[in-house]
């Protein structure tokens, strides 16, 4: 408590007679806002951290071939309902435009989806 100059601990009650203690902590200013700051900068590190390893996850994933839950109920919508555009997946599946583009990518780089037709009256062909 000295190292923070945060003031003594003050325990109650002061007599001898009553069969409780209470001990409270009271926490200079400075040191409680450089410590919240502390844990702020940590949890922004943790966050990046894991980021960086669901990217290298979905790296492993792709070399491996497997496909996560999110593409596989794309390809799902998409054999339910060919004619889907991707605003119409976007709401379905409740993710970003760029999300749905970025799957869509994979799964043609995998010949799992195709497209068939013109942009506007085409179909989404899915290989099983």
């Amino acid at each position: 408590m000295k190292r923070n100059c945060s003031p003594d601990l003050l325990f109650e009650p002061s007599n001898d007679t009553d069969d409780y203690t209470q001990v409270t902590m009271f926490v200079n200013e400075e040191f409680a806002a450089l410590k919240a700051a502390e844990d702020k900068a940590l949890d922004v590190e943790t966050r990046q951290n894991d980021r960086e390893n669901d990217r290298e996850t979905d790296r492993e994933n792709d070399a491996k071939g497997s496909l996560k839950g999110k593409e596989r109920a794309l390809l799902d919508l998409l054999q339910e309902n060919p004619a889907l555009t991707i605003s119409g997946m976007r709401k379905e599946l409740g993710m970003s435009e760029s999300t749905i583009n970025r799957m869509i990518k994979k799964l043609k780089a995998a010949e799992l989806l195709k497209r068939e037709g013109p942009d506007k009256g085409g179909f989404w062909k899915v290989n099983p």
